[in-house]
């Protein structure tokens, strides 16, 4: 299941604005806000994203940043807390390290492995289509009309503000703790916590 930008476009409406006519009046505010609330989301609930890379058997060093842009736009946030594996076996790539987005593979490492990184979701903008699919997952983008009203009314109407950041706030508690009760395995982390 996805979300769409139309979606959430229609929900951050019903939030508070009476007339259908509210976007195409206020598009810079509803941009803004929905942006300030995907980068808020992906802090507290990131998109991972898998990365194949390729050890040669000589130290080499990756540019992550680089490697993950999409039409010049950085997506790489930061490597996601889980290790690296060897793709097919299984088995943990030891020896990588990595400063800033600048990935350092050693020479011991060898063959095609598995990185997986926390993606930086692209801005909506005003020629964002209203089918455009939202990065962040299905119940994660359900919550954000509620952090971007939150950053539509703060200075009109600080208190429907507050409301609609508590209610996101609780929900954001709620899906975290949803998903550390379905990974969590023997004591130990056995999935991915994808926001």
């Amino acid at each position: 299941m996805i979300k769409t930008w139309g979606e959430v476009k229609n929900d951050i409406i019903a939030l508070g604005f009476e007339q259908a006519t509210a976007y195409s009046a206020n598009t810079a505010l509803f941009l803004a806000g929905v942006n300030h609330a995907q980068s808020y989301l992906v802090q507290k609930l990131p998109i991972e994203k898998p990365l194949l890379l390729t050890g040669t058997g000589s130290a080499k060093s990756v540019d992550l940043a680089a490697l993950t842009a999409v039409q010049d736009t950085v997506r790489f946030a930061r490597a996601a807390l889980r290790p690296a594996y060897y793709s097919g076996t299984g088995k943990v790539v030891q020896g990588l390290r990595l400063q800033g987005s600048l990935l350092y593979i050693p020479a011991t490492v060898q063959g095609d492995f598995t990185l997986w990184y926390e993606e930086i979701p692209l801005k909506i903008t005003a020629d964002t289509p209203d089918d455009y699919p939202l990065e962040p997952d299905y119940y994660a983008a359900c919550i954000l009309p509620k952090l971007a009203a939150y950053y539509i009314w703060r200075d009109d109407d600080p208190q429907k503000a507050t409301e609609y950041q508590n209610l996101a706030e609780g929900e954001i508690l709620e899906l975290l703790a949803r998903r550390q009760t379905d990974c969590v395995s023997g004591g130990r982390v056995s999935c991915v916590l994808q926001g």
